[in-house]
């Protein structure tokens, strides 16, 4: 893992992520090669990280800085990493609410996806999550419904924003919004899914 050429540590560190939990031992050349100057390196370290089993604090911490590398792949490798812990990534929760208003829409989508990954305990980004579901891009607008669904009975206050978009023109939102309000499963998410099969069938 010390090895001074690029490529064979951008390598070395892919290698490690396809092995997954039985690259433990390899973890704290891992999080070294999160410092490299290379984006290469980093990313691929960042993205092995996410890969191992039962991950430490430590881990979590250092993906969590990538989040804020200045390279953007990083950070969509590193938003995608945190999904694949779910919900030992809870302290990245304020970190992701952030990036739901980075102006990169993959992050903003990304984000999105991780914090319904979390799951209940990413309730605190339920209101930001609210407000992407009139996001201007489909993709993103979707992603946020897939969240709050993600969250569940928690994201209950979402249910008044997720009702309307039943009637949207993309089969792909009604689709991510039907299954948001079936998750978080209230009184009136469940009246509000009657009337819209009832209508569909």
């Amino acid at each position: 893992m010390d090895d001074p050429v690029t490529e064979v540590c951008a390598n070395a560190a892919e290698a490690l992520g396809l092995i997954g939990e039985s690259s433990k031992q390899a973890v704290s050349g891992l999080l070294k090669l999160l410092q490299s100057q290379y984006a290469q390196v980093r990313g691929n370290a960042t993205g092995a990280l996410g890969r191992i089993g039962n991950p430490t604090k430590e881990i979590v911490f250092a993906l969590m800085n990538r989040l804020n590398d200045n390279d953007s792949r990083v950070c969509r490798v590193a938003t995608i990493a945190l999904g694949r812990i779910g919900k030992p990534a809870e302290p990245a929760v304020p970190h992701l609410i952030q990036k739901l208003r980075s102006d990169d829409i993959q992050i903003r989508g990304l984000s999105a996806i991780v914090l319904g990954n979390i799951g209940a305990v990413a309730a605190p980004a339920v209101p930001d999550l609210i407000q992407i579901l009139n996001d201007q891009n489909e993709k993103v607008r979707g992603m946020a419904a897939m969240a709050l669904g993600g969250i569940g009975e928690p994201a209950k206050s979402a249910v008044w924003a997720l009702i309307p978009m039943l009637n949207d023109q993309s089969e792909q939102i009604r689709g991510f919004t039907a299954h948001a309000l079936e998750a978080i499963g209230t009184i009136e998410a469940r009246s509000a899914l009657d009337r819209y099969r009832s209508n569909e069938k």
